[in-house]
């Protein structure tokens, strides 16, 4: 693949004719910040706070876009619109840890180079339910958490 995304093996960026899934990363990013944990110490009479030890623990990412029916006819729109949903659906199992690869141009990354996270876990999608549409487009925002030890994307 050129450029795109893949999540869990599946393309969800690129031709929308050719697969009808597309997205991109509105957090989460390579730029962005993990969710750190830890505690800053409390010392009496002291002003302030002691730094405490904090780790990376997690990543949040949402990524947002739509799944696309394509075809010549009504009915061959409906019939691909359903089998991408049902691919986006398999993917977004919170059942199963997914790696997610960004290629070119995503984060600024130069040809050749890829930014991958893994150990990510599907949390929601926040759409309309797709059996309410009446036409063949479903604009869907998808979350994950990485709970890799530490949440970092590796640049390969």
């Amino acid at each position: 693949m050129a450029n795109g995304i893949t999540l869990g093996g599946v393309e969800v960026q690129g031709s929308v004719a050719s697969n009808g899934l597309y997205f991109t990363f509105i957090r989460g990013g390579l730029q962005s910040l993990a969710t750190f944990r830890g505690e800053d110490d409390i010392v009496p009479q002291a002003s302030g706070r002691d730094p405490g030890a904090w780790i990376a623990d997690t990543r949040e990412l949402v990524l947002h876009g739509f799944v696309q029916g394509n075809g010549a006819t009504a009915q061959l729109q409906r019939e691909s619109f359903r089998t991408r949903t049902a691919t986006l659906m398999a993917v977004m199992d919170p059942a199963t840890l997914i790696t997610i690869v960004a290629y070119p141009p995503n984060f600024g990354l130069t040809t050749g180079t890829t930014a991958t996270l893994t150990n990510c876990r599907p949390q929601r999608i926040v759409a309309p339910e797709p059996s309410d549409l009446w036409y063949e487009g479903w604009e869907v925002t998808l979350e994950l958490v990485s709970i890799k030890s530490p949440p970092n994307w590796a640049v390969a």
